[in-house]
Order: structure tokens, then sequence, then C-alpha cells
């Protein structure tokens, strides 16, 4: 009996820790998968292991969401509207993005781009934030 409940237990700890250990080259991320990813954990002050590391991540578009002045969009998680990912957009990229807006609003979008971090300070608390920074390389 021992020796199945250790199975049940293996199988289990399986299915339920499916966080990313590592950044697979050519993965598609959904943005839940990287929020959830233990590779995020870091401190103010203290980079993560996957900043400045390039990144392929799929995410649902919205014009409301896009600020052209500021070159940055937030992406939406495909399956959980309440998860989120800023991206930071070089002028190129925003103007690709302007000039196929329409095709791509309320749609999921795949983006390549950079992990970058930063300290966000608030109220005497401090924690890391995350945003992709899309410079070259994009395609609608």
């Amino acid at each position: 009996m021992l020796k199945y409940c250790s199975i049940l237990i293996i199988l289990l700890n399986t299915i339920m820790c499916n966080d990313i250990t590592e950044l697979e080259k050519n993965k598609i991320y959904t943005i839940v998968e990287i929020l959830k990813s233990p590779l995020l954990n870091s401190t103010c002050g203290k980079k993560s292991k996957v900043e400045n590391e390039t990144i392929k991540l799929r995410g649902r578009f919205s014009i409301f969401h896009f600020n052209q002045d500021a070159n940055q969009m937030i992406l939406f998680d495909g399956q959980n509207e309440n998860k989120s990912f800023e991206v930071r957009l070089s002028d190129e990229v925003l103007q690709a993005i302007i000039k196929g807006v329409k095709e791509i609003d309320n749609k999921e979008i795949v983006i390549t781009g950079t992990i970058m971090g930063y300290d966000q300070r608030k109220n005497f608390n401090c924690k890391r934030g995350y945003y992709l920074e899309v410079s070259e390389e994009f395609k609608l």
C-alpha cells in the first residue's frame, strides 16, 4: 500500500507542479506560464534568471490597452483575462502594429521580445516587475 501511495504522490506532484524551470528556445509561452514561473521570482535590486532572455509570448491584443504615445501595450492571457503582461515597443514595431491594428484587435498574437525587469516601489514595499521589450523581427 505504501508503494502505491508513493507512486500516487509522485504523479500528483508532476501534474500539479507544472512550473517552468528553464526557458525553451522555440517554445511559445502563455502569459500565465510566464507569470507562474519560478524563474521570475526575484527580490528588488536583483535580476531574475530570465532577464535579458528572448522569449515568444502569446496573448490577446486589445486596442483599448494599446498606448501608441507611450510605445506600450498590455497583452492578456487567452484563457484568464485577469492575467496580463506589459509589452514595450520600439518605434518600428509600433508602426507595424498601427498598420495592422484592425486585423489583430481582440485576437491572440505571438510576439518575440526580451524579458526586462525593474523595481516596483510602493508604500515601503518593493517587488520585482517585468515587461517584454520588442525591438525587431516583429510580424503580425
